[in-house]
């Protein structure tokens, strides 16, 4: 994990890496989704419930690449 890039999440959107790897491992994955763009084949998607939120996190083939990773929660869309 990039220590960088986790620190900028948090700033950023109030959660990175570190949340969504306890999350998953507390039972907060909800789905694990195929990427239907031809732009990235090998990319799927993980649903993950971090603050309320249903966050879309693409993964590629072998894992997350944290570098690229974006851990968007959709807008105006809580799940609980």
């Amino acid at each position: 994990m990039c220590p960088l890039k986790n620190t900028l999440l948090q700033q950023e959107r109030g959660f990175g890496f570190t949340d969504f790897i306890a999350s998953i491992d507390n039972g907060g994955l909800l789905d694990d989704i195929e990427n239907l763009s031809v732009n990235f084949p090998n990319q799927r998607a993980l649903v993950v419930a971090l603050n309320g939120y249903a966050v879309f996190v693409p993964v590629e083939e072998g894992g997350v690449r944290h570098e690229d990773s974006l851990l968007q929660p959709p807008r105006n869309q809580a799940i609980f």
